[in-house]
């Protein structure tokens, strides 16, 4: 399979905005700018930065003076075009050093971009090309929560979609901000792809690019994203400023209270803007948005038309937390989310794991554990294979069986376990029926109450929260040695069509106590389908008998030093999961058949009594009927 290293050799460059801070609509990048705030103090500190990145060759000044980042990237292609055309995925990095050792030289940047050399040969093998893109340009002036570092990562990945662009037609469009910086002077791409320019040094590199991309029949129309750690928030703000940029052209939006800053709406608006005049991706374009371990929460609506969200989150994550389960909260569209337990953060990139200070954190939170469960780097390369693959053959290919592996019933890769949510159908776009806002109904005792609705972020268990998520539920507690059912009404017409039902569902208990742990039933439920006249349609299919819930709460100790001095602190978590089931194994082996679904009016969550003090509490929300 095909594979290019687009380093400095290739001299492309971008017009980029890097807003200078404190001075709205000025950029960094211009070097008007730099002479007008040149004694602002963050501009003495990003000039220097910037100054260092040219003498390693990170950035080039075009002819004016207009400083220009770099296009650069592993782009890695299959060996033949794929029927209909070979689709693409992007990929984009997240922060680590720049450079190291840390004096600026080329020699000693740092790759990170080629991390993912593996899962990018994984895709080739499977009729995918893809495009790990370098941004190191903003690893070197970083700094989240407070600017716009996920929205110029997402501006970077717009010009890697220009370029690609470009190559597979052999021609860029005149207002393709990417130049190639020869030694004669930057010219633009479209003319450095011109049969006019004598191919020499870079141009010779660029044709050749060109001859391999155009064999391979790129389609642009059918494209994933996928983001590691800042780079995964990125990936899901590339997809929320392409589906922003297919309306009407609004410019950038106003501070409020509470909101994101100024310059990041600024960007925001910069990014839709560069999209609208290259005229590319298309919100229905973009097939599947993959955030692996983000560091943002959202919210992220996704409204994409044909958009799939598998949001990723590890347990033993080193890095940020349980973000990923949050972005699926707020997620609009078909969507899984996956916890993978024993996953670290930087052992997915085959770089980072190689650094110092990757190591010191993965091998002192690998001291805090005890027992010790955390995966192996190889383990960590065949997750992404398996589950991140399976999506974009599903989403990209025209395979959506492949999604199975996400419901648990297609098996994941060995030594791997996983707590599992999703909310799809299959084949998509065929509707998923949320069942959630008929539910009033709770019977305890022979009598009928009301479930409360409470959110997990407020549930406090001996002044600790346990839970991932931060979202409404319904709460059912009671004596643990009594039963109750909640009630979950269907009209006559909601079945028509649909073959599985599910709800995902947590218990509520002291997850950091190890006696808490081994005691918590957590199958001691039943579903049931019953007619309005209460008469039981089937068979009750107990918690026991349900293949996708593989809950368990693992201890998860981690390591920091960041606010004080070295210690390990406890981080388990309670995550929601989903627990469905095929409509027919409610018939199975009884009198009743296909037909008598038609006179189901309620369904039925049976929680059973058990031995233990105390209460029983369940945690219940998405109820939902599906077809697959």
């Amino acid at each position: 399979m095909p594979e290019f290293d687009i380093g400095p050799s290739y001299a492309l460059y971008a017009r980029y905005l890097h807003p200078v801070q404190g001075h709205r609509g000025r950029n960094l990048f211009d070097p008007a700018a730099r002479t007008e705030f040149a004694t602002d103090p963050w501009l003495i500190t990003a000039t220097q930065t910037l100054s260092d990145l040219r003498a390693a060759g990170l950035v080039a000044d075009d002819a004016d003076g207009t400083t220009l980042a770099p296009v650069r990237g592993l782009l890695v292609l299959p060996d033949s075009p794929s029927e209909g055309g070979t689709p693409v995925v992007l990929i984009v990095h997240g922060q680590a050093p720049t450079f190291q050792p840390r004096t600026p030289t080329a020699a000693n940047e740092v790759p990170s971009y080629r991390g993912y050399t593996y899962f990018q040969r994984h895709l080739a093998s499977e009729g995918i090309a893809s495009l790990s893109a370098n941004v190191n340009v903003v690893n070197s002036f970083s700094s989240p929560m407070t600017d716009d570092d996920h929205e110029r990562r997402a501006q970077l990945l717009v010009l890697h979609l220009a370029l690609l662009s470009a190559l597979s037609a052999g021609s860029a469009p005149s207002g393709t901000p990417l130049p190639c910086a020869l030694a004669s002077g930057a010219v633009t791409l479209a003319a450095a792809l011109a049969d006019a320019q004598p191919a020499t040094g870079p141009l010779t590199q660029l044709r050749d690019l060109v001859r391999a991309v155009s064999d391979v029949e790129l389609d642009l129309t059918r494209l994933g994203v996928m983001g590691h750690s800042r780079g995964a928030t990125t990936a899901v703000e590339f997809a929320e400023r392409v589906r922003a940029a297919a309306g009407p052209a609004s410019g950038p939006a106003t501070f409020t209270p509470g909101g994101p800053p100024q310059v990041v709406l600024d960007q925001r608006a910069n990014v839709e803007s560069l999209i609208q005049a290259l005229g590319i991706p298309q919100p229905g374009h973009v097939k599947a948005v993959v955030p692996l371990e983000p560091d943002d929460v959202g919210p992220y609506p996704l409204a994409l038309p044909d958009g799939f969200l598998l949001a990723i989150a590890g347990s033993h994550d080193e890095d940020v937390h349980s973000s990923a389960a949050n972005i699926y909260e707020g997620a609009t569209c078909h969507k899984a989310l996956l916890v993978l337990h024993g996953a670290t953060h930087g052992r997915f990139n085959t770089v980072w794991r190689t650094l110092p200070s990757t190591r010191r954190l993965i091998n002192e939170s690998v001291r805090c554990q005890a027992p010790v469960h955390i995966m192996s780097n190889a383990t960590h390369e065949n997750v992404l294979r398996s589950f991140v693959g399976a999506t974009f053959v599903a989403r990209l290919r025209g395979r959506p069986e492949e999604l199975l592996i996400l419901t648990g019933e297609r098996r994941g890769p060995s030594g791997t376990d996983v707590t599992r949510s999703w909310r799809f159908p299959n084949p998509f776009p065929t509707p998923v029926i949320s069942l959630d806002s008929g539910i009033t109904t709770v019977l305890l005792n022979g009598l009928s109450g009301t479930p409360a609705s409470v959110r997990l972020r407020d549930l406090v268990i001996n002044r600790y929260r346990p839970f991932a998520q931060d979202m409404t539920v319904l709460r059912v507690a009671r004596p643990a040695r009594q039963p109750a059912e909640l009630v979950v009404p269907i009209t006559a017409d909601q079945l028509n069509g649909m073959t599985h039902v599910s709800v995902r569902f947590a218990k509520e208990y002291d997850v950091r106590s190890r006696r808490a742990r081994a005691i918590e039933p957590l199958r001691n439920f039943e579903l049931a389908l019953f007619t309005e006249n209460g008469l039981r349609i089937g068979r009750a299919l107990p918690g026991s008998r349900v293949p996708s819930v593989v809950q368990r709460a693992y201890p998860v100790w981690k390591w920091t030093d960041r606010d004080g001095p070295p210690l390990c602190y406890d981080d388990t978590r309670i995550f929601l999961q989903t627990v469905e089931v095929p409509l027919a194994l409610f018939l199975r082996r009884t009198r009743h058949t296909p037909s008598d679904l038609g006179r189901v009016r309620e369904l039925r969550l049976g929680m059973l009594p058990v031995t233990k003090p105390g209460e029983d509490i369940f945690c219940l929300v998405d109820f939902l009927l599906t077809h697959r």
